[in-house]
């Protein structure tokens, strides 16, 4: 009987613990050359079965600057129990995170909410900020920025601004702009991803960043913890990985991660940490460094040959920076002198590296002792019998006689204490750089470009020098231009003697043809000139199109339409948000249209002609 209720109790426990699977999302992120793989779960940068977590193409081949880039956090709760939970490699079981959010104050989830959420949703600035520049468009009457129409981008219906609250999740997960200030997220409304630089989108810790960003949520609280085998915190996790096209901050992808105990558990001596499996180029060769100072940790080719990159400079170095840790203690006082009490973060507390020998470790309190700055064993790390925080502080003059190896590191921060509800945001990038001649070529301005990449992130990357990406959409029988880095001032040119400030022109081109699009955009931190090639496309209907007059426009009580003669055509006049509020089949050679009930604003007036033709323009009603 004893043994009966035993099994019980075991299989009481079990059932509680929710049955999510181990997170399959996956994206790969490209600029220029490089390759970013984002991943679901604890993981920020993760290989997948095609490419490393961050490479170089070339050719065919993808060249390694990381393995995988993880995070592990842990510490101890008022009874003593240490509670733990890592993400190394994803998709081999060695992780303890799950997808999706969790439930305030209870912190649960479910195996549906795990897999709803089991998705990596992708943005760009510039789409953001052309959707917020149309609706304060639609809002002013002598706006015509839009000539012909605007498509709000289908990510903008996925975003995820919203939890479950019938699941106990949170009403408000990630960050967006409130345009018609209802509390509720709504693209057809103005509403879009929080990027910072909108109106009211200044909290770095929680707006979107960069030109472009990847943005997922993740749990402990999913399944048990197969990785670490330590006790679930209730921890959620918002991630987000960007970059900026800048050239001033090249070669860089930037990770934030926003941590929130939705737990009643306090956690004291707690520690968060990155693991790091660099795996530059070939995996066996690597050395690494410390300048704990900066927050800085390098990987380097520990010779002058790699079977991926080659000999020499063609060799990089790679940098992991710390740019915000773990939160410190409440104090009650402005201990950093900016104004804010309270606010203040550590750097990095600790670094330990450990090769092929001597593998991750099996139990949370090896994990834990890792984090720590010390062998999962527990003994003290150290360098020569003296203990350190920091392993091979320094950089390489190449007299070292240090043994290439397959390495990896953990870089902590802590301990500090977890409150239930705590929200915090920790920061990091990880970087390359190429040398000349030499592998520690690479080297000279490494430091300044860590210091750099800190300057910007420790002004929000408020001024970053614009660069010149331009991108462009068929729409309407025209053309919609839009440069992919923010910049404050745009002068356009089309290649064919037309010109424009706007910062999202539209353009109809005269005939069809290859044309050079010119654009110099500028702002307080520089200014940048870059080309685009298009080959426009004009429509063959261009006569018909002329024959077609569309007046008043704007127009508050009548729209009329006259056609150069008559035939058949199906007249659908459309809301900004898509709604049909007029559609009428007409056989004449005019058609008067009663607008004076609609509501004053844009909209999209098609006309389906019998040849199965469609033509389109776009209506401003004033009323």
């Amino acid at each position: 009987m004893k043994y009966f209720y035993t099994l019980l109790a075991i299989l009481a426990i079990q059932s509680a613990v929710a049955q999510c699977t181990q997170p399959s999302a996956i994206t790969v992120s490209i600029k220029g050359d490089e390759k970013m793989v984002i991943v679901g779960g604890g993981t920020l940068l993760g290989a997948s079965p095609t490419f490393p977590a961050y490479s170089i193409v070339d050719g065919n081949a993808a060249k390694s600057l990381l393995y995988t880039l993880g995070t592990w956090i842990g510490g101890v709760d008022s009874d003593g129990q240490l509670r733990l939970a890592a993400s190394s490699y994803p998709g081999s079981g060695s992780s303890d995170f799950f997808a999706g959010p969790l439930s305030e104050g209870t912190a649960e989830t479910s195996n549906g909410q795990c897999m709803m959420y089991d998705a990596i949703w992708f943005y760009n600035r510039a789409q953001v900020e052309r959707h917020h520049a149309y609706f304060e468009c639609l809002a002013d009457p002598n706006c015509n920025d839009f000539p012909l129409g605007y498509n709000t981008p289908v990510s903008f219906y996925n975003y995820p601004a919203h939890g479950d609250i019938t699941s106990g999740m949170p009403y408000y997960l990630f960050a967006f702009y409130d345009h018609d200030e209802d509390g509720n997220y709504n693209p057809d409304n103005g509403d879009c991803p929080g990027f910072s630089g909108l109106p009211g989108m200044d909290d770095c810790c929680k707006s979107l960043k960069g030109d472009v960003c990847a943005i997922s949520i993740a749990n402990d609280k999913g399944n048990v913890h197969t990785a670490s085998g330590g006790e679930q915190i209730g921890v959620e996790v918002q991630k987000m990985v960007y970059y900026f096209n800048s050239p001033a901050i090249s070669n860089t992808a930037l990770m934030r991660t926003n941590w929130i105990n939705r737990s009643s558990h306090t956690l004291s001596d707690t520690y968060i940490a990155y693991f790091i499996d660099a795996d530059l180029g070939a995996p066996f060769d690597d050395q690494y460094g410390a300048d704990p100072d900066r927050n800085l940790f390098f990987f380097y080719n520990g010779d002058e040959n790699d079977s991926e990159f080659g000999s020499g400079g063609d060799i990089p170095i790679t940098g992991f920076k710390l740019l915000s840790g773990a939160p410190e203690d409440a104090d009650e006082v402005d201990n950093d002198n900016d104004g804010i009490i309270d606010n203040e973060h550590m750097g990095a507390a600790h670094s330990v590296a450990f090769d092929i020998p001597n593998q991750l470790p099996v139990t949370a309190v090896g994990h834990y002792n890792l984090m720590k700055g010390q062998y999962s064993n527990g003994q003290n790390f150290n360098e020569g019998g003296v203990p350190v925080d920091f392993h091979q502080v320094g950089y390489p003059t190449g007299s070292e006689n240090y043994m290439p190896t397959d390495v990896r590191q953990i870089v902590s921060s802590g301990g500090f204490t977890l409150a239930p509800a705590q929200d915090f945001c920790t920061e990091a990038a990880y970087f390359f750089k190429k040398g000349n001649g030499d592998v520690l070529s690479a080297f000279d301005g490494f430091t300044e470009k860590a210091d750099s990449i800190q300057m910007y992130f420790d002004d929000c990357f408020q001024c970053v020098p614009p660069t010149v990406r331009i991108f462009s959409e068929a729409i309407n029988g025209g053309y919609a231009f839009m440069n992919f880095s923010a910049a404050d001032s745009y002068v356009w040119d089309f290649g064919d003697g037309e010109t424009s400030t706007l910062k999202f022109p539209q353009h109809v081109y005269p005939a069809s043809g290859a044309y050079t699009v010119t654009l110099t955009v500028s702002n307080d931190c520089g200014t940048a000139t870059g080309t685009y090639n298009i080959d426009a496309v004009v429509s063959v209907l261009e006569d018909v199109e002329a024959s077609i007059q569309v007046f008043p426009n704007p127009t508050s009580d009548q729209l009329n339409i006259r056609f150069e003669s008559a035939n058949e055509r199906l007249l659908t006049l459309l809301s900004s948000t898509g709604q049909i509020v007029f559609s009428h089949t007409t056989f004449a050679d005019a058609t008067a249209v009663d607008v004076s009930n609609f509501a004053a604003g844009f909209y999209i007036l098609t006309i389906d002609q019998n040849d199965g033709s469609t033509l389109s323009y776009q209506v401003m009603i004033q009323n």
